[in-house]
């Protein structure tokens, strides 16, 4: 479900399936672009998107943003496991689907936090070539 409260009241509740994801660009105080992501309801006309920029600091590459939308959607999929990222590591085992997951994939409760400052760097471009791959692929870029 995707829940938007407004002035502390519900505003809008619906399934996440209902909503088509909307990228939009702004300019900051030196004109260079930034990115960001809107959930939008698709069957009705809110005053209101639900922003995701919440979950994310500036964007400032384009590349970045789509691969936003792939995250997201594993995210809301209670049948596949959370993405495996650092800021969800702690309520991983709190996922049944993760949990189950992870022990049928020998993955490291501790994963990213027992690994070293070169093993993390070395892995998060290993992850960024490997999304930029993906998104050629997929045509988005």
């Amino acid at each position: 479900m995707v829940t938007v409260y407004r002035k502390g009241k519900l505003y809008y509740s619906h399934p996440f399936v209902e909503f088509d994801a909307y990228l939009g660009t702004l300019a900051d105080h030196q004109g260079s672009p930034h990115y960001f992501m809107n959930l939008v309801h698709r069957y009705h006309q809110y005053d209101r998107a639900c922003g995701l920029s919440d979950l994310t600091s500036r964007i400032y590459r384009e590349d970045n943003i789509y691969t936003l939308w792939p995250m997201i959607q594993q995210y809301m999929d209670v049948t596949r496991p959370l993405p495996d990222m650092l800021f969800l590591e702690p309520y991983r085992q709190l996922d049944p689907t993760t949990k189950a997951h992870d022990a049928a994939t020998g993955r490291p409760e501790r994963y990213w936090r027992d690994m070293s400052d070169e093993e993390y760097e070395r892995i998060i471009h290993q992850r960024d070539a490997e999304q930029r791959k993906a998104l050629k692929r997929s045509g988005l870029r």
